[in-house]
């Protein structure tokens, strides 16, 4: 048994450390093209944004534009502030303009220039979500708060509206091609332990400001926190405690679902 496990622990390592034969199936090695250095203490809070050959990054208070070619700075614009980090998970953004967040601000920035073209101050009872990772359809910014509101920001001007105060809890919203906004939310049952809720993904059109579908998920979970995707008419999801689905986005229909073990 000894002499068993002693052939199959030295074939192991062997193989570990035998290089392949088969030239075609070799990986290169990766390496490092460039990094950038953002001179403030916060780490980016955004996923890099890339157009054409300019990546576009956060970190502290302010917004970098960067080559994708070398990693050399093009701009950067910083902002006012103290520990208020600009920050996306998403940044919402057309071909002339992209947009930050800060606890109740809005910074819009020239893409080509840096320039800071506006800033938008809401109050504070609306509570800025700054996780809110926003929508955008044509010219028209979506953005969700705390406390159940759902706005929209004209990116041209800066100029705000509230378009509906829900009463439930956002998770994050995405836009269908005609303007419809998909909303993943939670609604409070009760006020008292062990607190039981409504999770529902819901298909809502602004301009009626209807209803088109609501799927309630009951399996005891919630939807994720971060975006749901909408790809070839199918609504992908994630979901809490491990698990992930697809809704028909036409019909909001389920069309598969998946729960597993472990953290999806």
């Amino acid at each position: 048994m000894k002499i068993w496990f002693a052939i199959f622990f030295v074939h192991v390592l062997t193989s570990c450390n035998t290089p392949a034969n088969n030239s075609e199936k070799k990986v290169p090695q990766m390496m490092l093209l460039w990094s950038y250095f953002t001179e403030y203490s916060s780490a980016p809070t955004a996923e890099p944004l890339i157009i054409d050959n300019a990546v576009f990054i956060t970190g502290g208070l302010a917004l970098y534009k960067v080559s994708n070619l070398d990693g050399s700075r093009l701009w950067v614009t910083t902002i006012s502030g103290t520990a208020s980090s600009l920050r996306n998970d998403r940044f919402v953004y057309n071909e002339n303009t992209i947009i930050g967040l800060q606890p109740y601000k809005i910074h819009a920035f020239d893409m080509a220039l840096g320039d800071e073209d506006w800033t938008t101050v809401f109050p504070d009872s609306l509570n800025l979500y700054t996780l809110s990772m926003g929508a955008r359809f044509e010219i028209t910014a979506y953005y969700n708060t705390v406390r159940g509101y759902l706005f929209k920001v004209d990116m041209l001007t800066g100029k705000f509206e509230i378009l509906q105060k829900f009463p439930f809890k956002f998770r994050n919203i995405n836009v269908f091609e005609n303007g419809d906004l998909l909303i993943p939310y939670e609604q409070s049952l009760s006020e008292e332990p062990p607190y039981p809720y409504r999770a529902v993904m819901g298909r809502w059109r602004p301009s009626t400001k209807e209803w088109i579908w609501e799927y309630e998920l009951n399996v005891g979970r919630n939807f994720s926190i971060l975006y749901p995707q909408i790809e070839n008419n199918i609504v992908y999801s994630g979901l809490t405690n491990a698990g992930f689905i697809a809704i028909d986005a036409t019909t909001g229909q389920e069309i598969w679902k998946t729960i597993d073990k472990d953290l999806v």
